[in-house]
């Protein structure tokens, strides 16, 4: 939020101005009085001043208004924030039918009202972070940003950045698609999603070396096998751009030992369409490959050899943390992090090791909630007894 002490002279006399405007519209009819300042706080959320104008209209409202003017109106702002999320799925399935018009107007309208929300509140919607778990949290908590923490708003916003790149990724404006992206991933930033969509927009373009070196970044959010399987394949993508036929099919047997198989038993359908068009152009066909061989190739490319070794550390290191401390549902999902990103590289003896604990975790993590379950039901049953809240036809 701009503070006021920092406008210009010029700045503080548009501000009193339009504010005193905005005071001096109120209807006489006090019933109307809510819908004209909702309209107000809207359209100013997109001026330049703002951020000073929404908290100044707020201030006022609270200090001079009917006291049910006032907290109607908050009421209303904490709704746009509270049901924003309808209106992004809305959009999302008008993208998916190609009505984008409609998309547009809707995340225009959506993130206008939820910004207007956040600055009548003197806040500031920069400042927020969004997180799919808890390990995405605690990891960019812990090796980037202390400070700024995480908030629903800060998923808000990344989706409605998400849904305009979307957009614009079909209309084929692919610099516009980039920068959408880029906002998405201040308020993620641990989405790996949008970092492997930004990368590819550089590949889109002809930029293979700046797409190899995001490709090579998005190794450092990649804490789930098939977010490792993409980075391979995008390696591999870029090798088979280059024509550097040897470099791609290591990359590509690298990804493939990370595949799972899908519902229906199949091998990742991905990975075999990606090799076998590569197999078609190099002559080269598949064939496992050894430890020694696929170490000698990551050198020499400077392809990395597995996850990112801070990852894969933070999540043991986490997980036994929890484990000692007796939290055994923050270990079980630390550590199976870890397993997923060990199992196709680490010795037998670690992976077994692992899998105990993984397994002791998930067992005295279920027997540890069910006992605050029972609990608390304890809990309500004797507090009912005790105060008798219902008598006997309280749901007739």
């Amino acid at each position: 939020m701009i503070n006021e002490k920092e406008l210009s002279e010029k700045d503080r006399t548009e501000l009193e101005e339009i504010t005193e405007e905005i005071f001096q519209g109120l209807p006489a009819d006090i019933s109307k009085e809510v819908d004209y300042l909702d309209k107000m706080l809207q359209k100013y959320s997109r001026h330049r001043l703002g951020e000073s104008i929404l908290p100044l209209c707020m201030k006022i409202s609270h200090e001079t208004l009917p006291k049910e003017v006032s907290q109607e109106l908050a009421m209303r702002l904490v709704n746009y924030v509270i049901f924003s999320d309808d209106n992004l799925d809305r959009a999302e399935f008008y993208i998916g039918q190609r009505e984008l018009k409609k998309a547009y107007r809707l995340l225009k309208k959506t993130k206008r009202e939820v910004t207007s929300a956040i600055l009548s509140f003197e806040d500031n919607p920069e400042k927020y972070h969004g997180f799919s778990n808890y390990f995405e949290d605690a990891f960019y908590t812990r090796f980037y940003d202390p400070k700024r923490k995480y908030d629903p708003c800060g998923t808000f916003f990344a989706r409605t950045y998400r849904s305009l790149a979307a957009i614009e990724l079909l209309r084929h404006r692919l610099e516009k698609a980039r920068g959408m992206l880029q906002k998405a991933m201040e308020y993620r930033p641990m989405e790996f999603e949008f970092h492997a969509d930004y990368a590819e927009t550089f590949r889109s373009l002809g930029d293979l070396e700046k797409y190899r070196e995001l490709t090579l970044g998005l190794f450092e959010v990649a804490y789930q096998p098939k977010q490792i399987v993409r980075c391979y394949y995008n390696l591999g993508d870029y090798y088979k751009d280059q024509k550097r036929f040897d470099a791609a099919h290591v990359c590509y047997f690298l990804g493939y030992r990370y595949c799972s198989e899908d519902e229906n038993g199949n091998e990742n359908v991905g990975f075999l369409a990606s090799y076998f068009t590569l197999e078609r152009l190099s002559g080269i066909p598949f064939r496992e490959m050894t430890r020694d061989e696929t170490d000698a190739f990551c050198e020499q490319y400077g392809i990395p050899k597995g996850p990112s070794p801070r990852i894969t550390e933070f999540a043991e290191s986490s997980g036994r943390f929890f484990f000692e401390r007796e939290e055994f549902g923050e270990a079980y999902f630390f550590l199976s992090i870890f397993l997923g990103l060990i199992s196709p590289l680490g010795d037998k003896e670690k992976i077994d090791e692992v899998k105990t604990l993984v397994e002791e975790a998930k067992v005295r993590a279920e027997k540890q909630a069910k006992e605050r379950a029972e609990q608390e039901l304890a809990g309500e049953t004797d507090e009912t007894d005790e105060e008798n809240l219902f008598d006997g036809d309280e749901f007739d």
